[in-house]
């Protein structure tokens, strides 16, 4: 069964960013992935209120999308493609768009639950306060770019990438 996790859909509605599952084993010529489905963007726009994620409010808006989402083996659904996002702080008006095209994965126990994000590539990403468990990005918004992990509970774990933090370049 492919479960319809769209990368960047269930980092909005979680309201944590996303980083790559490690999963068991890859998967063999018998398992190969399940096919593609195209990513739903429903929830854009979003828009963070002042001091949830910036110091001032701020909306995410689609700009291009041509993204995916696929079980890869059981329990791991990989996101890619490409997904261009506008960034607009509702204060000053001034707007930013940045490619988050991933690549990323969710990992899910017997049940359904999300165990791990693991995004590996350009991602969406923001920490609202006490979501950062490395104590080094703190509240914002940002685009990641390379290894960041997220545990089940949607907090950052460990990344060995870099970030740009959206609310400061929109401040």
């Amino acid at each position: 069964m492919i479960r319809r996790y769209r990368f960047l859909s269930a980092a909005l509605a979680t309201g944590a960013a996303t980083a790559l599952a490690v999963a068991a084993a890859a998967p063999s010529y018998a398992d190969r992935p399940g096919p593609k489905t195209p990513g739903d963007h429903s929830d854009l726009p979003l828009t963070f209120d002042a001091g949830v994620v910036c110091p001032f409010e701020v909306t995410i808006t689609l700009e291009a999308a041509h993204d995916w989402s696929r079980e890869e083996s059981p329990g791991v659904t990989r996101g890619s493609g490409r997904l261009v996002l506008r960034f607009t702080n509702n204060d000053s008006e001034t707007s930013v768009v940045r490619n988050v095209s991933g690549p990323g994965s969710f990992s899910f126990d017997a049940v359904g639950n999300v165990t791990a994000i693991d995004v590996s590539g350009a991602s969406l990403g923001w920490q609202t306060e006490g979501s950062d468990l490395t104590g080094t990005i703190g509240t914002a918004l940002y685009v990641s770019h390379g290894p960041f992990h997220y545990n089940g509970d949607l907090q950052l774990v460990s990344y060995t990438g870099t970030y740009e933090n959206i609310c400061n370049v929109l401040d």
